[in-house]
């Protein structure tokens, strides 16, 4: 017999002796459940399976059957099913289960027990040379009571400090929000500027690979070295690389933007861009005041500070007594008392007197974590006003560039439109044709990031102001 079959017969038969039949099935029920391994890999087989299938799910549901996606709608599903918006949310529902459960300091506490008692012997008492019976052999006694907090000032700003907890977790749902659509924001109009690119690099390698061949014919008539066509081939594998590298980022930043929409980043999806409404123009000052009145983050500070002003209150509420009335029934049913009901009623008080002087280092070291806390809140205001001022820059600098590119597409517009005609007429080859194409490309390519590059950035300067709300999208709390 095994050592573990010999210390369940051991167990069996103790119990048997002591506990009945019933505590032996039980405790065999517990042995078999103990020994019981569970299939690892069969969990994670059945979640992966479940994980996908929710995935797929959700993803065909979100994205419209031609796969085309505005920026919007992008920002609207990411709101609707990003993972840490979730993750904020419940955050935030736990803060209002721990307010709630604050609440309950201030309602009465009800106690209720049952005992049951057996004794040996009879209960006796022995009184000089004689003896007489004092109880019960078997007894039941019955209790409820009843505790109502009547002085006990540390829960008031125990409450008042979950209830701020609460509204500092709404605060960190909404920047979430703001956040997301910040995200979704960059890597659409990253994606879209990837596909001019490629527009751009498509034409360019078709470029190389004429030049290549005019190398090579001329290279026939001895007019061009070996050197020539060598380097002509290796223009062409390097434009060749550049397409399918740009094609692999296009293709890993769509897969981001799915990723921060809660969707499978393996779906294909189409972006269309919409024109965004104007942006209004705002001095630099009132950028900053805004953003120090809006920014949900400094609001949390408020909060945060608050809170520990909060903690200073508690620490001092310890030097004050604290006072609970009571009352009690209690029932038995032992024959030899006289009163077997009765009700209790009373005042309980509690004071510390002494404690090895910890209550004052306690408020101490509140009052130092309160300042502790101010300085942050004024360290955040600082940077909060130096993000404002270094995003209003950037738009600037990107206002600028997209002036500058539509004035370089012009130019490059009308130098292929001479070049075409030129080469209507014989006078230019090939090659200079499309140099001349693959240049207004890539004017354009350059002109379409920098407008994307503004979007980004008009994106930016709101979100650091605090106006960059993303929608509000009804959810299952």
């Amino acid at each position: 017999m095994s050592r573990q079959a010999k210390k369940y017969s051991t167990l069996k038969n103790t119990f048997e002796l002591h506990a009945g039949p019933l505590s032996v099935l039980l405790l065999a029920v517990l042995l078999l459940s103990s020994c019981a391994t569970p299939d690892a890999a069969k969990i994670r087989r059945e979640q992966t399976t479940g994980f996908l299938s929710s995935l797929d799910n959700r993803t065909r549901q979100e994205i419209p059957k031609d796969g085309s996606l505005t920026l919007q709608d992008s920002i609207r599903i990411a709101v609707a099913n990003n993972l840490e918006l979730q993750s904020a949310r419940i955050q935030k529902n736990i803060a209002t289960l721990e307010r709630k459960t604050a609440f309950a300091r201030f309602l009465p506490k009800v106690d209720a027990g049952l005992s049951q008692q057996w004794a040996r012997y009879q209960p006796e008492a022995v009184i000089g040379p004689m003896s007489t019976t004092v109880s019960d052999r078997r007894i039941r006694q019955t209790m409820l009571g009843m505790q109502q907090p009547i002085f006990v000032p540390y829960t008031w700003f125990l409450y008042s400090m979950f209830r701020k907890g609460e509204d500092i977790q709404n605060l960190v749902v909404l920047r979430t929000r703001q956040l997301i659509s910040l995200e979704v924001t960059g890597l659409f109009f990253r994606c879209l500027a990837l596909e001019e690119t490629g527009a751009f690099l498509q034409t360019a390698l078709e470029q190389a690979r004429a030049l290549e061949n005019e190398v090579r014919q001329a290279r026939a008539v001895d007019m061009a070295r070996a050197g020539d066509v060598a380097e002509a081939e290796a223009l062409v594998l390097s434009r060749q690389f550049s397409v399918n590298e740009n094609r692999r980022r296009l293709r890993q930043s769509r897969s981001e933007l799915l990723e921060a929409m809660g969707l499978n980043p393996l779906s294909p999806v189409r972006l269309t861009h919409s024109e965004q409404p104007p942006y209004r123009e705002t001095p630099l000052d009132d950028l900053v005041l805004e953003a120090l009145l809006n920014r949900p983050e400094l609001k949390g500070q408020d909060y945060s500070y608050a809170i520990a002003k909060d903690r200073v209150k508690i620490a001092l509420t310890e030097f004050l007594p604290k006072i609970f009335g009571t009352i009690n029934f209690s029932n038995t049913t032992d024959s030899f008392i006289r009163y077997q009901t009765q009700w209790f009623g009373g005042l309980d008080g509690v004071m510390s007197l002494f404690n090895g002087f910890a209550d004052i280092n306690a408020y101490k070291a509140a009052k130092q974590r309160a300042g502790d806390v101010y300085v942050r809140r004024e360290m955040a205001c600082l940077m909060v006003m130096l993000q404002t001022q270094q995003a209003f820059l950037n738009l600037q600098s990107a206002h600028e560039q997209c002036t500058v590119s539509q004035k370089l597409l012009t130019a490059r517009e009308e130098q292929f439109r001479e070049t075409a005609a030129l080469r209507q007429e014989g006078l230019v080859q090939l090659s200079e044709r499309l140099s001349a194409l693959t240049r207004r490309d890539e004017a354009r390519m350059q002109h379409a990031v920098a407008g994307y590059s503004r979007q980004v950035a008009r994106a930016v300067l709101l979100d650091v102001t605090g106006r960059g709300v993303a929608p509000k999208v009804p959810v299952e709390e």
